[in-house]
Order: structure tokens, then sequence, then C-alpha cells
């Protein structure tokens, strides 16, 4: 099976994550499908990608060529799951993790927009499961990983900062009565709690999203599973998981009253939006190809470059979604040069801390 040996494979593979990575939020808002239909596309999709992958790099044996070896996927499926069950369990379980994550990170997008739930879902995600991966497999030179991470981390505020409009919704002086300046601030309250609530989506799906790298850290080195395995596990949770969550948010979205048929419902529903919808089902299928590449480079690559180091290159896959907006949708257009000079620190910071990890992984 392919297996690298060396950073000069494993480091074009971070980047080859950090650009399929960087491009599915983009596609998640073109497509634009409900939540449960994206969901349940992406995840097949990923799977799909995962097999393929599994029996055609995992089954490549040629001899005396370099980053590759004797032993085959089915073989290694065999060996693990007999001898390590409980490093294949916490594999499915981190699938299930992500799974849910993926989904309430989604139905963040969809409510704060690309630019607020992205920088706050990876940041979060980045800043404890970087550190808790790094506490398992303390591999990668510390202070080359901590310092990208504070990079990282302050890219990812300069781009939320850059998307802050302090002139939207500011009331005219003078043109208002005392009654309608009260109506105003309950107003004003009202949408503030609102709007906190759904900064909420954001949170939790970021704090999911870092069990990741710790849990799948602790699965390769405390549990010793083979990359393959570890792949073929996780995306078995996040199958086994995306139908019961899509009706799940079908239910307490009220789109079913009855328990018994919701499993039809859901179902039938998507087949319906797949057959009026071709295009958002198309968005939806390249999202989760592009997601389920990023995980193989993962998942294949970590053993050379650590998962913390990893994990820093998927969180700053934002820049390329930053660049996406201002060179193809001109998101720049318009803005104050505050903006401007904060879009263009982001861009600064989240490249530096690109060439940090590569550092870190050219050290290893």
């Amino acid at each position: 099976m392919f297996a690298p040996e060396s950073s000069d494979v494993a480091l074009p593979m971070m980047f080859l994550m950090w650009f399929c990575w960087g491009v599915w939020p983009p596609l998640r808002k073109k497509g634009g499908s409900d939540n449960e239909h994206f969901g349940l596309t992406a995840v097949i999709s990923q799977n799909l990608l995962c097999l393929f992958f599994s029996f055609t790099l995992g089954m490549a044996n040629p001899d005396g060529v370099p980053n590759f070896d004797s032993t085959q996927f089915p073989q290694m499926v065999a060996q693990d799951t007999s001898e390590r069950l409980p490093a294949v369990l916490l594999a499915v379980s981190s699938g299930v993790v992500i799974c849910c994550a993926e989904f309430v990170l989604a139905k963040a997008i969809d409510v704060l927009g690309v630019a607020i739930a992205v920088p706050t879902g990876f940041g979060i995600s980045m800043l404890w499961g970087t550190a808790a991966s790094y506490a398992i497999e303390p591999t990668a030179d510390a202070r080359l990983l901590f310092s990208g991470l504070g990079a990282c981390l302050l890219g990812l505020f300069c781009d939320a900062a850059s998307k802050l409009d302090t002139h939207k919704g500011a009331p005219e002086q003078g043109r208002t009565s005392d009654v309608e300046a009260c109506a105003s601030k309950v107003h004003l309250a009202s949408g503030s709690q609102m709007d906190r609530r759904r900064f909420l989506l954001p949170v939790v799906g970021g704090l999911m999203f870092g069990c990741n790298p710790p849990m799948q850290t602790a699965a390769a080195t405390i549990g010793q599973l083979s990359p393959y395995v570890q792949m073929v596990a996780f995306m078995l949770g996040k199958l086994l998981t995306i139908f019961p969550l899509a009706c799940a948010y079908v239910w307490f979205s009220g789109g079913c009253s009855s328990a018994v048929k919701l499993p039809c419902a859901v179902w039938s529903g998507y087949l319906e939006a797949c057959r009026k919808r071709p295009k958002a089902l198309l968005f939806d299928a390249l999202c989760g190809a592009c997601v389920g590449i990023g995980h193989c480079m993962f998942f294949v690559g970590t053993p050379v470059v650590s998962k913390a180091v990893a994990s820093i290159f998927g969180t700053s896959s934002l820049l390329l979604s930053v660049l996406i907006g201002v060179v193809l949708f001109k998101e720049l257009a318009g803005k104050s040069l505050t903006q401007k000079v904060l879009c263009a620190l982001s861009v600064s910071f989240l490249s530096t801390a690109l060439a940090l990890m590569s550092a870190a992984s050219l050290r290893e």
C-alpha cells in the first residue's frame, strides 16, 4: 500500500488537503441545498471516495518502489479488527462526532455566512484540537508548531474583524420620537439575543471539530491503527450517523409530524430534491469529494507529518476561502480602508502559519 516515508511526499499531501478543505465552504454556499440533503450527499460522496482510495492506493505494492510497502488494505482490516478493536471503535466514534460537527457548521454557514461561521468554527477547533494532539503525539517542533498556531489564530481574528460592518443599521440622529427610539432599542436587544444564539452554532461545531485530531491521534499512536483502516472506520462512523442525524433535524424543524413515517419522508424528500435540483446535488457531491480527499491526505500523510501539524494545515485553509472571496467574488469592493487592511493582515498571518507548518514538517 502507499505509505509516505518522508516529508517530501507527505508535505505536498498536506497542501492538497489545505486546498480541498479551503474549497468546501464556498461550494457549500454555492449549492444552497437543505442541510439534511447536503449532509446525505456529502457523506455518501466521501465514503465512495474513501473506498476508491482504499482499493487503489491501499492495494498497490510495487516491488522496490519508495513510499510503498508489501501490505495490502484487506490484510490490515483483518489484522486491526481482530487485534486493535478498541482503536477501531475510537476511529468510528470520531467519525460520529465529526459528522455532527459538519452538520452544525453547515447550518452555521447558512445562518451566519462563510465569513463568520468558518473563522469561528475553525479557530476554536484549531486552538484546542492542535494542543490536545500535540500532548498525545509531541513529535513536531514545539516552537514552530505553536508559532504557527498563533499566526493562524491572528489570521482568523483579522478575517472575522474585516467582515464587521460598523455602520450597518445606524439610526439617523434627531429623526425619531421617544416612542420610536424605545421600540428600536427593544428590537435591537431582541436581535442581539438572536444573534448570540445563532453564534453558538459555529462555537459548538468548532468544539466538536476539535475532537477529531486528538481522537485520531490516540487511535494511531496509542492504538497503533493503520492509516487506511483508520480512514475507513472514520468514514463508517459518518455514514452510520448522517441518516439518523438528518431525521432528527427534520423532526425538530417540524418537517414531519409522524415518527413512524419520518425515515421514509426524509429519504423520499432527498430523492425528490435530487431530481428537482441536480445542480445543487452536483455542488454537494463536489463538496463531499473535496472533504473526502482532504481526510485521505490527513490519514495517510500524518504518520510522517504529525496530526498537530496537519490540524493547523487544515485550519489555515481559510486562506483559500479569503482569496476566493477577494479575487472571484470581489468582496472587498466598496469596503473601508480598515477592512481592507484587516483582510491583508489575515492573508499575511495565514500565509505565515503555512510557512511555519511547512518548516515544522521539514524539521521532522
